[in-house]
This record gives structure tokens, C-alpha cells and sequence, in this order.
């Protein structure tokens, strides 16, 4: 009994320990993406590509009327769906947008997140410091922080934008869900080129790898078994699927985004720093 309490004490403090590590450095990691330019571009592109397709939802109705949806052969009401999921059906304009080009924007965020550290030699002093596990914590929470606010401020206002111009009414689903779907998606692409970035030293090497990474994972995506390891193969739930068949593609990003760090941490490990 008194060995269980220890035990369980010594877990609970190295639980706490990793967690206090992990926090600091996302907070640093944080104060460096204010002075990182890279960042900085790639959350200017993403909002404004963003805020450019808002202006596509006036013909939104006219559009879904005459596309010929997978779902209309097998007798399932599409717009039932999509209005349970986003609220409004002017939304999947923007989503279904962000499906597109939030692979690309992480990418540019996180190719060199490894790759830089290992580059300036500055990832042996930050290990001495820190553990391996806390240091991609720290910068996969990051990359998942910035992407939560840049969403939601996005979906927010676009909110307020088909209220005052279209005259929807305000809807919660049209937060929530595409926030919810679009984080765990940006989570998996995240950890993905974290562990692609562990690859290289170079920068240029690292960018290169991502790309090729993440044109691969598409293709994977079409293969039977082997696409289930592929995040591009649940984006088929995310516009005209039930909640319950969106809530699976979430879980498996989640699950995917442990399986790709992981991956990164046993690369990092064998690496010669």
C-alpha cells in the first residue's frame, strides 16, 4: 500500500513536471511566431483567401441546386446534413476552401520546425533542458493554438457577415463544427510535418520532404488499408456526412496526430543530433 501511494505520487509529479515543460516551451514557441515571418505569411494568406471566399455564398443556392451530389443517388438528404453540421448552408463555401488550402498554410508554418532547431545545433541545448516527448508537445500545441484562433476569429466574423448581409440568423453550429473539424484536421497535418521536418537538416530539405510527404499521403488516401493511415481519406465526411460519420473523422485526426508524433519522437531518437 505504501509502495502504490508512492508510486502513483512519483506519477503524478512526473506527470506535472512534463506538463509545466511542455507549457513553457509552447509559450516560447508563441513569442518567437510573433517575430516568425514564415507564420506570419501563412495566417495573412489563410484569412484573406478566407475572407475572399465570402464572396461566393450569394450564388451558394443556385450552386447546390444544380450540382449533382454523391449523396442525391443514394436517396440521402444532402442539405438535411449540411445544415445540421454547419447551420447554414453558405458556410461550406469557406469550409470546403479551408479543406483545400490549410494543408498548405501548416506546411509553411511547420516544415522547418525540426529541421531549423537540428540546423542551428540549437536542439541538443534545448534537450538538455527539456525532453525529447515536451519539446514536440511544446511545438505541436503551438501550431494547434495559432490555428485556434485564427479559425474561430474567421468563422466568427463570417458569421456576423451572413447575419448582417444575408440576413441568417446567428447560429452556433456554424462555429462550432467548422472549428471543431477544421483544428483536429490542421492537429494531424501539424504532427504530420513535424514528423517530416524530423527527416532534414536543411530547411529547403525539409520543404521539399513535406510536400512530397504530404502529395503521398493523398495518394495513400485512395488505397484500400493503407489510406486508413492517411489523414485526406476522412475528409469525405466533412461536408455532406452525418455528425456521427464527421465525429469519426475527428477522432481518427486525433488518433492520427499521436500516431505521426510518436513517429517523429522514435526518428528524433535514433537521429544523429
Amino acid at each position: 500500500s505504501r509502495f502504490r501511494k508512492s508510486f502513483q505520487t512519483f506519477k503524478k509529479m512526473n506527470f506535472q513536471t512534463s506538463f509545466n515543460q511542455s507549457k513553457i516551451i509552447c509559450f516560447n514557441e508563441l513569442k518567437q511566431s510573433f517575430k516568425n515571418w514564415k507564420i506570419i505569411v501563412a495566417l495573412v494568406i489563410y484569412l484573406v483567401i478566407m475572407f475572399a471566399s465570402l464572396n461566393l455564398v450569394d450564388d451558394l443556392q443556385e450552386t447546390l441546386g444544380n450540382v449533382d451530389f454523391p449523396g442525391k443517388r443514394d436517396n440521402i438528404d444532402v442539405y438535411d446534413n449540411i445544415r445540421e453540421n454547419f447551420g447554414s448552408l453558405s458556410i461550406i463555401v469557406p469550409f470546403s476552401l479551408a479543406l483545400i488550402i490549410l494543408p498548405f498554410i501548416v506546411l509553411f508554418m511547420n516544415f522547418d520546425s525540426i529541421s531549423n532547431e537540428r540546423n542551428s545545433n540549437r536542439f541538443r541545448y534545448l534537450l538538455m533542458k527539456t525532453d525529447l516527448h515536451n519539446l514536440l508537445l511544446g511545438k505541436f500545441f503551438t501550431s494547434i493554438i495559432i490555428l485556434s484562433i485564427s479559425t474561430i476569429f474567421f468563422f466568427l466574423i463570417t458569421d456576423v457577415h451572413l447575419h448582417f448581409y444575408l440576413g441568417e440568423s446567428f447560429n452556433f453550429s456554424s462555429l462550432f463544427y467548422p472549428w471543431l473539424f477544421l483544428i483536429f484536421y490542421g492537429a494531424s497535418l501539424s504532427a504530420f510535418f513535424i514528423l517530416t521536418s524530423s527527416f532534414f537538416k536543411s530547411s529547403f530539405g525539409a520543404l521539399a520532404g513535406g510536400l512530397l510527404g504530404m502529395f503521398a499521403l493523398m495518394i495513400f488516401s485512395s488505397i484500400p488499408v493503407v489510406g486508413y493511415f492517411g489523414l485526406f481519406s476522412y475528409l469525405k465526411f466533412a461536408v455532406y456526412s452525418s455528425f456521427g460519420k464527421a465525429l469519426l473523422s475527428v477522432v481518427m485526426f486525433f488518433v492520427l496526430s499521436i500516431l505521426y508524433l510518436f513517429l517523429a519522437y522514435l526518428k528524433i531518437r535514433r537521429s544523429d543530433l
